[in-house]
């Protein structure tokens, strides 16, 4: 296969990765744990194909297994017209690449601050109920025994 058509490939798929991030970010602004669990298959999927493709548009352009896959590709880049089709394609994947970097440190943003506010309100909770007493039929002060109230009614 051809230098130009794996990076063609390469682009489609990191350009669905771009769309998993993006429905990530959308569940995530609508505090919608539910499509989660199948983007993130999906997104490791996407990453799988990704490292796949990765290597084998290295296998065309070096015989080292162990290359850097930037600073090979831009050796290898070096080597080519200016304008070749490759040099593009490979500007444009950067370019995605760079937009699925943002996208993923804004969804940890997201969900570091859900965590931080789940946190809180798990916080808030545990003090109220170890500390807050409750009052008995009698009218007296007694702490929680962990039944219900409408039960001791």
């Amino acid at each position: 296969m051809s230098i130009e058509r794996l990076l063609e490939q390469e682009s489609a798929q990191l350009g669905r990765f771009i769309q998993l991030l993006e429905r990530e970010q959308e569940a995530l602004k609508h505090a919608d744990p539910a499509p989660l669990a199948m983007i993130e298959q999906e997104k490791t999927a996407v990453v799988e194909a990704l490292n796949t493709l990765s290597a084998a548009r290295l296998a065309c352009i070096t015989r080292k297994t162990d290359a850097n896959d930037k600073e090979t590709m831009l050796a290898w880049l070096q080597t080519q017209a200016p304008n070749a089709p490759a040099s593009q394609h490979w500007q444009h994947l950067t370019e995605q690449a760079r937009t699925a970097q943002r996208l993923n440190a804004l969804n940890a943003q997201l969900v570091s601050q859900h965590l931080a506010r789940t946190s809180q309100a798990l916080s808030i909770l545990d003090r109220s109920r170890t500390s807050a007493p409750l009052y008995g039929s009698d009218g007296q002060a007694t702490h929680y025994t962990g039944s219900r109230i409408v039960d001791s009614a």
